[in-house]
């Protein structure tokens, strides 16, 4: 499964770390320890909403609602989407702070200075969220993925005694084209199955994967990192987002 540095590597034709490099002024040696170091904050992120079940629905949302452009077009990637990156920071990373804790982080281990990798990360951001909306509705078999997560998130949930209107699911997907369609259609689909007649008291419903173990190889770095960062980064996140 594609992780996260081969769907950068593959952004923009191939040239999204040459166009890094040119937008922030970076040699290539710098614009690759940067990404390097940033990488492992997006995959704590993305790990962390896709383990929360009240929280995944929004994850999906987010990879739906960023354009793709970010991930195909360098222009839309520097200047259009990138409220939308803040957005996917901001869902990711809880707040500003803890933005600039990442970059600080990473500023440390990369040796590119702090204030360049707080203006790259809603960057970041934008392509790998457009690249995850592409790779899933590209990669044969991910769109099943996707129906045994969202079938995991609803699969505990306790059925009603009596046959009850199956409610009209709205995920926050802000129009997310066709990965928006499929989201949206496999959350129907989960709801519909969390609500069938009551099972017999001595049948135990079915243990489901979490979302995170589903899709953890997607949301994979790609690459080997120190374990000190990584566990710099990891506080960061407890304690921005407290402990999972």
């Amino acid at each position: 499964m594609t992780n996260l540095y081969e769907i950068l590597q593959n952004a923009q034709g191939g040239q999204a770390m040459e166009n890094l490099a040119r937008q922030f002024n970076l040699s290539q040696q710098q614009t690759q320890a940067a990404v390097e170091a940033l990488l492992p904050a997006f995959s704590m992120g993305l790990k962390r909403q896709a383990g929360d079940p009240a929280a995944a629905p929004n994850l999906f949302g987010l990879m739906g609602g960023v354009s793709p452009e970010a991930f195909q077009n360098p222009m839309a990637a520097f200047t259009q989407v990138q409220a939308q990156g803040n957005e996917v920071l901001g869902a990711l990373f809880g707040s500003k702070d803890a933005s600039r804790a990442v970059a600080d982080q990473a500023a440390a281990l990369s040796g590119v200075g702090s204030a360049v990798l707080k203006a790259m990360l809603p960057v970041l951001a934008a392509m790998l969220m457009g690249g995850l909306q592409k790779t899933a509705t590209t990669q044969p078999g991910l769109q099943d993925v996707f129906g045994q997560v969202l079938g995991g998130l609803f699969g505990g949930q306790a059925a009603p005694q009596a046959p009850q209107p199956t409610p009209q699911v709205q995920p926050n997907l802000n129009g997310g084209g066709l990965l928006g369609a499929i989201l949206g259609s496999l959350l129907q689909q989960g709801v519909q199955q969390a609500q069938p007649a009551a099972p017999p008291p001595q049948a135990a419903p079915p243990s489901q994967p979490s979302p995170a173990d589903v899709l953890g190889g997607m949301f994979e770095t790609g690459r080997q990192m120190q374990q000190a960062h990584l566990d710099s980064l990891q506080t960061i996140f407890d304690s921005f987002l407290g402990k999972k």
